[in-house]
């Protein structure tokens, strides 16, 4: 991306942030991974406990590895997503992040007009981004932002969905077509059970968006 190209980006990515900010949302625009990392992990506080929403935008800044090794003392991480965790396990884990000090998330889309818009298929991440947690923190890349609500929902459809299906070994329709069936996915494993739409700030919510100026996530 030459200068010109990164000056509009980043303009565009800054009225993104007014929208959020006019929503009642904390929001700032970051250049890269590794700056989203550092305002992130700057969010933290000693003795928080911490919860996360399953993202791949977190891994892919290197957010849930710096929780897993540790790299901030004093605090409680409820790791509910470590590969190998029994069931029941990782559902108490889940249950404890929405009472968390800090609940870090990924996001499905950003509109223009600053609503996050998100799919689950437990719940707990669409639970803790609205009600529970002391603060929240979305990390998104500038590859979510979207339209409308409208064309939120058709991302959701057309590329979240699929790919994280494909990505969770879920034996989902979508997981080989590429293209969300609502109306005839019974599969056991969907992901799409739950919607929601924040369209301003929950009240008495401690919301904060970092956008980043990089493609991160499905």
């Amino acid at each position: 991306m030459n200068g010109d190209k990164k000056e509009a980006h980043g303009e565009f990515l800054g009225r993104i942030c007014q929208a959020l900010q006019f929503n009642g949302i904390k929001a700032l625009w970051v250049p890269d991974r590794a700056s989203a990392l550092e305002k992130a992990l700057s969010l933290i506080k000693n003795g928080d406990t911490v919860g996360i929403g399953g993202s791949v935008t977190l891994e892919e800044i290197g957010l849930l590895a710096a929780l897993r090794r540790g790299d901030i003392k004093g605090i409680k991480f409820y790791d509910a997503y470590q590969k190998g965790l029994p069931r029941d396990e990782a559902l108490s884990l889940r249950h404890k992040s929405l009472s968390a000090s800090i609940f870090f998330s990924g996001t499905n889309a950003i509109t223009e007009a600053g609503e996050l818009v998100n799919m689950d298929g437990f719940g707990n991440r669409v639970a803790a981004l609205v009600f529970g947690p002391g603060r929240v923190c979305v990390v998104a890349g500038s590859n979510k932002i979207v339209r409308d609500i409208p064309s939120a929902l058709s991302r959701i459809k057309t590329i979240a969905a699929p790919l994280n299906c494909r990505r969770l070994g879920r034996m989902t329709p979508c997981r080989e077509t590429g293209v969300c069936d609502e109306k005839g996915c019974a599969a056991p494993e969907r992901i799409c059970n739950v919607y929601s739409v924040i369209r301003r700030k929950p009240g008495g919510a401690d919301m904060t968006v970092i956008l980043v100026a990089e493609k991160l996530g499905y």
